[in-house]
């Protein structure tokens, strides 16, 4: 089990994580964040937020294509939806943007673990 000297200990890796983590930062508090998934970024990040709003826009670029007639333009003649190929570009979207949140905390020099955390007395994690 690692132990971590920290100030602030933030259970669950999720947008309030991050949010709580930018603040302690900007304090200079020593902070680690707890994750007890391989993945940091919580579900709004892998499975609801983001995905469904990088399926939703993958979705409004087929119909505004679809309605091309409306502006003017030729007719487009569209083949059918390859879901599966949306679906993998789409499940991209989280991992660069989780690229790019892991290197702004780690600016912050807040510690990532990975785990469960567990309390030893009142004022240790």
């Amino acid at each position: 089990m690692s132990s971590y000297d920290c100030d602030i200990g933030i259970v669950g890796v999720g947008a309030a994580g991050f949010a709580v983590a930018a603040g302690a930062a900007q304090f200079d508090a020593r902070t680690v964040l707890i994750e007890k998934r391989h993945q940091l970024g919580g579900d709004c990040l892998h499975f609801g937020c983001v995905p469904s709003t990088a399926l939703l826009r993958s979705a409004a670029v087929w119909a505004q294509a679809r309605r091309a007639r409306v502006s003017g333009l030729p007719l487009l003649m569209l083949p059918l939806v390859d879901l599966a190929a949306v679906m993998w570009i789409d499940k991209g979207v989280p991992e660069r943007r989780m690229a790019g949140v892991r290197s702004e905390w780690m600016s912050f020099g807040v510690a990532p673990a990975r785990g469960w955390p567990s309390a030893r007395g009142s004022t240790f994690l």
